[in-house]
């Protein structure tokens, strides 16, 4: 059964250097019927002549056992003796082929190497048997001497790779002198690598225009580099040693940046107000920055925004008022979106009884009021007027021009206050407010603060107090107290309305004069004697 067919170079008068069929079963595993030095010699002239070809398949592949290149006799040895031995024939050739027989139509001729495949000789009627192997090795030893020189890269350099390389036996793209290949925007040999680029530093002829300059790197025409920055100027001074680009900036050069554009886009080399992630370039009420733009805005999310405007209007990058609970659930002491203020707020009159227990929800503040509903007195601090008991309203006291916040204080009636209404006192004194529907209330308020009132009606010990005595009492801002003879809490009244009807009911008008108690009766005069 024959072998798969192989293919190997094999010398071969007519063609030189010509790639033969082999069969494994002759050529590769009988060659060592043939001389040693036959055998070496051989193999070292087929690898010369074909080492170029080997890359392309199918072709110059080596059979099993081939001893390979021997780069001596591959440069020495680039022919076989037209003849080895033959009485008869005029010629005779070294060629490949299917194992030859003596019986063969050709006239039963006998070659050296016809077991092995490797030559033939042929006789027009007859012919004698090939010498021995030690004949064979020393006629073609012989023939050695006499070859002429290998022809340089043996033909083999063509297409893009046309050029011989003499001194490296190696084909290139071109060389000194040989450049027609370099052409279109590849037009100059490089001598040093021999292919075709752009341009070298010794020939930048195509470099012009807005690419002057020839990169030592890329051998390709560029606008600028680190050394030649001609090119960079007007808006555009600097040169980006990445991309060989003039632009306007680096982070490393800002010259062309002003204070409204005091930093440089790393993408875009294009001075920004600012770089997303760099803290300090933008202003407190436009804080973030807008990634695209690299300019300072309010928000580009709804974390970005505070809890009274808690969405972010990506349109106008702007915070807006909220529209829906979902906005607010990240604030969890308020999580309830307030449409009509567009505030996240902790409560609303729909969910108070869920949100705050027994306190009231502040319509105000949509904040849960910190007292339970009807429990506090007249002048108690009050965050809603429900905190107040029947009859009192929370709002706003002010003395001097200077609020002192919400208290619970009697509505005014008719009656008027505590100047024309007795029972008021020590309300003496009428105020109004507006209220929620844009209507004012009338209320009546004593004339200090309630914390000064609040001194007098307990009758705080003042004397024992680490304090200086006055301000122990009443309102520290407004020095509204007094401290008496008694080492007790009181503060000035210009008359009795101004002060408490229980336990200082008493005002002279006088004055400097105070709240106090009510004075001793004067004892009744004795009766005058009888005459």
């Amino acid at each position: 059964m024959s072998q798969p067919e192989a293919r190997s170079c094999l010398p071969s008068l007519r063609q030189p250097h010509a790639c033969r069929p082999c069969h494994r079963s002759s050529l590769c595993a009988r060659r060592a019927r043939l001389g040693v030095g036959f055998a070496t010699l051989l193999a070292a002239w087929c690898a010369a002549g074909c080492r170029d070809l080997r890359a392309d398949p199918g072709f110059c592949a080596h059979c099993p056992n081939d001893p390979g290149p021997r780069t001596r006799d591959a440069q020495a040895v680039t022919a076989i003796p037209a003849a080895v031995n033959s009485d008869d024939a005029g010629a005779a050739g070294i060629a490949s082929g299917a194992d030859a027989r003596p019986d063969s139509a050709a006239g039963g001729t006998m070659s050296v190497a016809s077991d092995a495949g490797l030559m033939t000789g042929r006789a027009g009627g007859g012919g004698t048997p090939s010498p021995p192997d030690a004949q064979v090795d020393a006629q073609v030893l012989d023939a050695r001497a006499n070859q002429p020189p290998p022809e340089p890269c043996a033909g083999a350099c063509s297409g893009r790779m046309a050029v011989c390389l003499a001194g490296s036996n190696t084909c290139v793209q071109c060389a000194e002198g040989h450049s027609e290949a370099c052409t279109r925007d590849t037009a100059v040999c490089d001598l040093t690598t021999h292919a075709c680029v752009q341009c070298t530093m010794s020939n930048h002829s195509a470099c012009h225009g807005d690419t002057p300059v020839c990169d030592a790197a890329t051998k390709r025409c560029v606008q600028c580099t680190a050394t030649e920055t001609q090119a960079c100027v007007g808006t555009a001074p600097v040169c980006d040693p990445g991309s060989h680009s003039c632009v306007q900036c680096l982070a490393s050069n800002l010259s062309a940046c002003s204070a409204a554009t005091p930093v440089c886009n790393a993408q875009t080399h294009t001075c920004a107000q600012c770089n997303p992630g760099e803290l300090g370039a933008c202003p407190a009420e436009t804080s973030v920055c807008e990634p695209t733009s690299h300019s300072c805005v309010q928000c580009v999310a709804n974390s970005d925004c505070p809890v009274e405007l808690a969405r972010c209007d990506r349109a106008t990058h702007r915070c807006d008022g909220c529209m829906q609970d979902a906005v607010c659930r990240r604030f969890a002491e308020r999580p309830l979106c307030d449409v009509m203020s567009g505030a996240c707020v902790a409560c609303t009159k729909a969910t108070e009884a869920e949100r705050c227990g027994a306190a009231a929800c502040v319509a105000e503040s949509h904040i849960c009021s910190s007292h339970p509903k009807n429990s506090l007195s007249p002048c108690a601090a009050c965050d809603s007027s429900e905190d107040c008991a029947s009859g009192l309203l929370c709002l706003p006291h002010s003395i001097g021009g200077q609020n002192l916040g919400n208290f619970c204080f009697p509505q005014g009636t008719t009656a008027g206050c505590g100047d024309t209404n007795p029972d008021a006192r020590p309300y003496s004194r009428a105020s109004q407010a507006a209220a929620a529907d844009g209507t004012n209330i009338s209320y009546c308020v004593p004339n200090v603060s309630c914390r000064a009132l609040a001194d007098a009606t307990s009758q705080k010990d003042c004397l024992n107090a680490s304090l200086p005595e006055n301000t122990a009492c009443g309102d520290r801002q407004l020095n509204d107290g007094v401290c008496d003879a008694r080492g007790k809490c009181t503060y000035h009244c210009a008359n009795a309305s101004d002060c408490p009807s229980l336990n200082l009911p008493y005002c002279s008008g006088a004055p400097g004069a105070v709240c106090e108690p009510m004075p001793a009766p004067m004892p009744a005069p004795s009766p005058a004697p009888a005459p």
